[in-house]
């Protein structure tokens, strides 16, 4: 895992909402959702559950 992956996921991780976290980030929530989902690819499982109220 590279250093901007584990970045990712732990401001991911601590704010639980990917609008809020793609802010602190300083990216759109659609290329954060896309990098996620990327990773998630490649480690072959879903690491965050996505809702109308946030990441879980």
């Amino acid at each position: 895992m590279s250093f901007s992956e584990f970045h990712l996921l732990s401001v991911l991780a601590q704010e639980m909402n990917m609008r809020k976290a793609a802010e602190r980030l300083f990216v759109s929530q659609p290329a954060l959702s896309q990098r996620l989902q990327s990773i998630e690819k490649d480690w072959g499982s879903k690491l965050f559950l996505r809702s109308q109220k946030g990441c879980h």
